[in-house]
């Protein structure tokens, strides 16, 4: 079960691009690995959110509590430098998950006969078709 981190904010690496560095610990906690997506939201009334690819943190900011947001997502959504977020596991990602094609098991097609519908026409001529027989005879 994943749960939720609160962190805050610190400068974004140069370079990064579309992701969130976070360090181990608080990838463990929130149940993510490198590569899933978290959903980052800001304080109550501060209406920044965003989504992004988690990253390791670096080395140096392992258990203090800080997130990387790479500058472009920081602009997206709306973040500051020094700012608590809230992190936790975007239910999008369990969500494709849960509607992935991808199965252990081999789907199998089960044909079934069906029987032949009668339609209302098809006895209507039927019937005119033997009044006509009758009429020839």
């Amino acid at each position: 079960m994943s749960g939720r981190a609160q962190l805050i904010v610190a400068d974004p690496v140069k370079g990064d691009h579309s992701i969130a560095r976070i360090d181990k610990a608080t990838m463990a906690y929130v149940d993510v690995k490198p590569g899933d997506e978290i959903d980052i939201l800001g304080e109550i009334l501060s209406g920044a959110q965003v989504r992004a690819k988690v990253n390791r943190g670096l080395i140096k900011d392992e258990g203090k509590g800080i997130i990387r947001i790479a500058r472009d997502k920081m602009e997206e959504g709306n973040f500051k430098v020094g700012m608590k977020v809230v992190v936790y596991k975007s239910w999008i990602e369990t969500l494709k998950l849960a509607l992935s094609l991808k199965t252990s098991h081999k789907r199998e097609w089960i044909e079934i006969e069906t029987p032949e519908l009668v339609t209302e026409t098809t006895t209507v001529l039927t019937e005119v078709s033997k009044k006509s027989e009758k009429d020839i005879r």
